[in-house]
């Protein structure tokens, strides 16, 4: 996957991956294949702050919405979670950002969130990278 370069210093809004997909073939931007709208909300709300924005991704970890991805069903367990750690952690170096303010359900009410949670959240811990969950309604 060709990498986007965030712009660094700068804090790193991050929200989940969905499983509400366009089944469009091809590559397709990020922010057009994921078709939750929470996505295109939090986007939006980066391009009104000075911050970057990625895509917590059960496949690919940290991805950019401008970023081409194909159509693929691939959910982060909490088997599978701890592998992808290491992906996240050289994006986040990567993107160079002041923080990360991370934008999601409340894991303990849904489970299925806990996985994407610990994912970003060790990454930053390892990291020393500041770290904010903000509780999205859900």
């Amino acid at each position: 996957m060709e990498q986007f370069q965030f712009q660094g210093n700068l804090p790193l809004f991050i929200t989940p991956c969905c499983k509400e997909k366009t089944t469009d073939l091809g590559l397709i931007p990020a922010i057009l294949r994921y078709t939750d709208p929470r996505i295109s909300e939090i986007y939006s709300l980066s391009l009104s702050k000075p911050a970057s924005f990625g895509i917590l991704s059960g496949k690919y970890g940290l991805i950019f919405a401008e970023e081409p991805i194909p159509w693929y069903d691939e959910v982060l367990t909490l088997e599978t979670w701890r592998p992808l750690t290491a992906t996240i952690k050289k994006q986040l170096k990567q993107f160079q950002a002041s923080e990360v303010l991370y934008f999601a359900k409340n894991h303990h009410l849904h489970q299925s969130w806990e996985p994407y949670y610990l994912a970003i959240q060790i990454s930053c811990q390892a990291l020393n990278l500041p770290y904010v969950f903000i509780e999205i309604p859900g």
